[in-house]
């Protein structure tokens, strides 16, 4: 149920913490928000100083970024350079600040990873899409993942290294009234 580079939990370990704490959200009409972060340019990082290099910065990253939630929280390793961040009983506010500190201290503070040049100093940053849901609204939690996920595209397509927030559930399209265009 772990990640054996980060010692995150993993993907398994998340769905079912979701699970419960949606029934909890539910059953005690409270918040809940979901985040999706991933580590902008990754790829050249291990092109550039090494896999070793990368699963250093992964697992830096990954402390630095658990120092940062609440024990109540869960941060999950989803797959290579994703994660996935249960923020149980958080507003759309107190997301955008916890996703925002992630953000703001993965810029601030470079990783100092060792490879065959010596010891190289990494500017690392991240993307992060963000959902705040009332859970009583939550029928469907792919569909809720997948809000985060398009608001994580949507970060990475506005330039990366930013946090994109979308609604849930996401507003209804005008219906059409009739009249051509």
């Amino acid at each position: 149920h772990y990640d054996s580079l980060t010692r995150l939990p993993n993907r398994m370990l998340l769905a079912d913490r979701l699970g419960h704490a949606l029934t909890q959200t539910r059953r005690h009409r409270l918040l809940l928000a979901v985040a999706y972060i991933d580590l902008d340019g990754f790829k050249a990082v291990n092109d550039t100083y090494g896999h070793a290099a990368g699963d250093e910065v992964l697992r830096e990253m990954a402390h630095r970024w658990s120092s940062r939630i609440r024990t109540s929280d869960m941060l999950a390793r989803i797959g290579g350079e994703e994660f996935c961040l249960l923020l149980p009983q958080a507003d759309e506010v107190s997301a955008r600040r916890v996703t925002e500190e992630i953000r703001r201290e993965s810029e601030r503070t470079p990783v100092t990873v060792t490879n065959d040049a010596g010891e190289q100093s990494l500017t690392v940053t991240v993307s992060i899409g963000v959902v705040s849901v009332a859970a009583q609204a939550v029928d469907d939690i792919e569909a809720l993942l997948e809000r985060a996920d398009k608001a994580l595209y949507a970060a990475k397509q506005g330039g990366r290294n930013r946090v994109v927030e979308l609604r849930y559930p996401p507003p209804e399209a005008p219906e059409a009234d009739g009249a051509e265009t």
